[in-house]
């Protein structure tokens, strides 16, 4: 979650009542941390028990409804339904779901058996869906102030398709559901996190924004790895983790922190941003530096960043 996910759903389907509980406690616990929103899968009684912030409701799960009227209106509630079915969007509405998937696939899912929709086919059936939803608004069967509620693409989103994905569905739907494509892949799951958010960035907004979110989630994750445990990252810092292990609240950059997309990093709870009076060019694009240090720089003018000067207490730059 430090790379980027903004929502996890925890699903479970095999194991028994008291696993999936302390489970659920344990994930709820670590997420809290960063107040990422836990969505527990069908269990309703899993949800209440740890408080998690909602519920995903499958075509075979609960009816929307009752769990509505026993959560309330605060927590969420996403829903598969299907798109070319009437009464599956009119309960979804009438019901204020939070988000909505297609029970048909985008790609062939490591994780649950369902057919396969793909590209050209979930096109048509959001079109199905924009239409048949126009037409219960001139029936009266969902309000007429009601919109569509997010879409979100589901099943086998990993790094190679991720691209044409976005690409395809940028402009009808609202982000991504990933299993497989993080804890499957080869790699590290941040690192597999951050390329896929990275890729949604840019092609949602734009490269810079998407540079800076992308730098924003390393340093979170580099200061949360160093105040949990050691770790080496090149020679970032060679303190042993006796020290390591105190928080770093200072980030030191010659970007221009005044830009608009780079609000992410500025608004960061994790750490604050200290601007240097210098920028560096090379080749006509500019080098963007960062280093880490206990000390505060109440006097910027005396660090070098042209010369890469540093302290004893800065270890390494990462540029």
């Amino acid at each position: 979650w430090v790379g980027g996910v903004g929502l996890v759903q925890l699903r479970l389907k095999t194991s028994d009542d008291l696993y999936y509980y302390k489970t659920a406690v344990e994930v709820k616990r670590r997420l809290s941390e960063f107040d990422i929103p836990l969505i527990i899968n069908n269990r309703l009684d899993i949800c209440l028990s740890v408080d998690a912030e909602g519920i995903h409701i499958g075509k075979t799960d609960i009816p929307i409804n009752v769990a509505r009227n026993i959560l309330g209106e605060k927590k969420i509630i996403g829903a598969t339904i299907n798109f070319n079915n009437e009464n599956d969007i009119e309960t979804a509405i009438n019901n204020n779901v939070d988000y909505i998937t297609h029970e048909e696939t985008l790609y062939k899912s490591n994780t649950k058996e369902t057919i396969i929709c793909h590209v050209n086919g979930l096109k048509e059936q959001i079109k199905i869906l924009q239409n048949k939803f126009t037409y219960l608004k001139e029936k009266g069967k969902i309000d007429r102030r009601s919109v569509i509620p997010p879409i979100i693409l589901i099943g086998g989103i990993n790094l190679s398709n991720i691209k044409k994905t976005v690409e395809q569905f940028k402009d009808t739907c609202s982000g991504i559901a990933v299993a497989s494509g993080i804890i499957g892949e080869q790699g590290h799951p941040f690192l597999n996190t951050l390329k896929l958010k990275f890729i949604i960035d840019y092609f949602k907004f734009n490269y810079d924004i998407a540079f800076i979110n992308m730098y924003s989630k390393y340093l979170n994750y580099l200061f949360y790895k160093m105040n949990k445990q050691s770790i080496f990252m090149g020679n970032v810092l060679e303190k042993n983790y006796q020290e390591n292990k105190k928080v770093f609240k200072e980030v030191v950059t010659n970007i221009n922190i005044n830009k608009k997309e780079c609000l992410s990093l500025i608004t960061n709870p994790v750490f604050k941003i200290v601007e240097l009076n210098e920028y560096i060019r090379n080749n006509e694009k500019i080098k963007v530096y960062f280093y880490y240090t206990k000390n505060s720089f109440s006097d910027k003018k005396a660090y070098n960043i042209s010369g890469l000067q540093y302290d004893e207490y800065i270890k390494s730059w990462i540029e």
